[in-house]
């Protein structure tokens, strides 16, 4: 596929530099009117039922509008922090390079080329081959400077262009093969000699007198594109592929648009797993999630920027589907058991003893033979200890789980890893069967020492990597802990202590009682079953922390949670963006889930 219309890529390629609101236009040549009335058809009818992903903007100028009046476009400029797009930016300028040799087309006449829809689609191989093939569909002017410019096709300065034509129906379709000699090391030979070898991409275009189509080669998805829209000016009617009804369940449609056959790609993801394997001790078809598909919208905004996800079910989902549309109510007053200064935040209601029951039932029917294996370990526990640890456990858990990072001493000393509330149903058979379990383990595998202590009254458990009878100095590296109903656990034991003084404190030191959340918070949906809160700018903060810390986390193999470039990012995005907001909603087989970001003030 040509650079200069993939993807993401097209927004700022055709975009004029800097022009702040430009008038688009787009009148037609009266010669093309007649041709282009003929022509014009619902771009999404052209891709086959059996597309697995679309990704649509129903009108690109105005996508390109949205752009450029929100903060996402100062950002992209910010001068002052060039380096966090400096390799968007150098494909960008290389793309317009290659569309400067095509005559004289320049950034605004392209610009206004790209007219109305456009999409982006995945279809899977014709001939059974694994990779699907993205083909790119949209609507032009009929500029007729850019079409002969793009019919001649790419000019590049280090390589051969090879270009064929050939005709799919009344269409004429182009084919290029572009040629690169590029260096290539020559095993065994002495110094490290280069040898040159040719590399080439191929791909096919149509550029109609209103709509285009471009692809690569393979899987020939631009000729089984051209030949629906001949059937189709010969009368036949052909309906868009059924994925896109998923969008239906967005309540807001914004800029972009994307559909996803969440079913079909899971199939043949285990397709490609399982393709010539006679057996297997794990069997992901169990996994399959049979008729989901999701949904995401784009809403850009000078205020905001928003993004919603719609995942759709069918009325009676089977294996791994069930469990994606269950929902508990959202814990009361969760963002109060979570300190001021963390800056990731989620809480969630969710059955989780009813969620565990499905997913074992699943894993039962991926592999028998690990859940026999499972089955007789439970039980095998359940007589050396006397305690069911299922029923005391898993059974016992109840509808909410918390989630919180929280940087010890503002980020300056230490990061604390993520910390985990869990609700419990009964506290007391909860810590029993968990002080079996792990004491069980600890004597049976000798991988670990069990650390016992208290908080505020409250049992702690640590776990210290080590034989259990032999002595050891080094320091716990999970903790678990129970509160109130909850059961506590983390890396830290910072962490799980401050969770446990929060619980039933109300503490005003608290992320709820901030107003930065507050504000994030405010659009979210009231019947909310899920919410969320991200910091990107606390959290590049942790990639200055001291270097004997960064040392000790590289040693321990622990990665950032924003490594370099992102980091950058983070701090960009913290310039321009508020904290982000999350919410998740079920309505009846639908999942949503909403993120919105408000824009600071320019």
């Amino acid at each position: 596929m040509p650079d200069q219309f993939s993807g993401k890529r097209s927004a700022h390629f055709m975009k004029s530099s800097r022009c702040g609101s430009v008038t688009l236009l787009f009148c037609l040549v009266c010669f093309f009117h007649a041709s282009f009335a003929a022509e014009r058809r619902d771009l999404a009818a052209l891709l086959p039922e059996e597309t697995i992903a679309i990704v649509r903007a129903p009108d690109m100028p105005s996508l390109i509008r949205a752009f450029e009046g929100s903060r996402l476009d100062d950002m992209y400029h910010d001068q002052d922090d060039a380096k966090v797009f400096r390799s968007l930016r150098r494909e960008i300028t290389s793309a317009q390079d290659r569309m400067a040799a095509r005559g004289s087309i320049s950034n605004r006449q392209l610009r206004a080329f790209a007219r109305g829809e456009a999409i982006l689609a995945a279809i899977p191989p014709s001939g059974g081959g694994k990779s699907v093939q993205w083909v790119l569909l949209f609507e032009h002017s009929g500029d007729p400077a850019v079409l002969k410019a793009l019919n001649e096709g790419p000019k590049p300065s280090n390589a051969r262009v090879e270009k064929s034509q050939q005709r799919i129906g009344p269409f004429p379709m182009t084919h290029f093969r572009i040629v690169r000699e590029v260096a290539a090391k020559i095993p065994g030979a002495k110094g490290g000699s280069d040898a040159l070898r040719q590399v080439s991409e191929e791909y096919d275009q149509y550029l109609g007198p209103s709509i285009g189509v471009y692809g690569p080669a393979a899987g020939n998805p631009v000729p089984r594109i051209l030949d629906r829209l001949a059937r189709a000016q010969a009368g036949e009617a052909f309906a868009p592929p059924s994925l896109l009804t998923a969008t239906d369940s967005l309540k807001t449609r914004g800029q972009a648009v994307l559909a996803v056959d969440l079913g079909r790609i899971v199939h043949q993801s285990i397709l490609n797993m399982t393709r010539g394997k006679q057996s297997l001790l794990f069997d992901p078809r169990a996994f399959e999630i049979s008729g989901v598909r999701a949904a995401a919208s784009v809403d850009l905004k000078p205020d905001r920027i928003g993004v919603e996800l719609a995942i759709e079910t069918p009325a009676q989902p089977g294996g791994a589907a069930q469990l994606l549309t269950l929902a508990a109510p959202l814990p009361r007053n969760a963002s109060d058991l979570v300190p001021a200064d963390a800056f990731a935040y989620t809480a969630l209601g969710y059955p989780l003893d009813g969620g565990w029951q499905k997913l074992r039932a699943v894993f039962a029917a991926a592999s028998p033979s690990l859940n026999q294996s499972l089955q007789m370990q439970l039980q095998s526990i359940h007589q050396a200890t006397g305690t069911d640890v299922e029923a005391g456990l898993f059974h016992n858990l109840d509808n909410s789980v918390i989630r919180f990072v929280w940087p010890k001493n503002g980020g300056k000393s230490q990061l604390e890893m993520s910390t985990f509330l869990v609700r419990v149903k009964n506290e007391k058979a909860f810590q029993a069967s968990l002080d079996l379990l792990l004491k069980y383990i600890s004597q049976g595998f000798g991988l670990y020492q069990i650390v016992h202590a208290q908080y505020l009254g409250q049992p702690l458990w640590g776990l210290r990597p080590g034989r259990p009878d032999v002595a050891s100095q080094v320091e716990p590296s999970f903790w678990f802990g129970l509160a109130g109903g909850w059961a506590v656990c983390g890396m830290r034991i910072e962490g799980v202590r401050e969770a446990i003084r929060r619980i039933g404190q109300n503490p005003a030191d608290s992320l709820g009682r901030r107003s930065r959340f507050k504000s994030a918070t405010a659009a979210l949906p009231p019947d909310r079953v899920g919410e969320g809160y991200i910091d990107l700018g606390a959290m590049a903060r942790i990639t200055s922390i001291p270097a004997p810390v960064r040392d000790a986390a590289k040693r321990m193999k622990i990665t950032p949670l924003m490594p370099g470039e992102s980091g950058a990012f983070g701090k960009l995005w913290s310039q321009y963006f508020a904290p982000i907001a999350v919410s998740r909603t079920v309505e009846n087989n639908t999942m949503r889930i909403q993120a919105i970001a408000l824009a600071k003030g320019k």
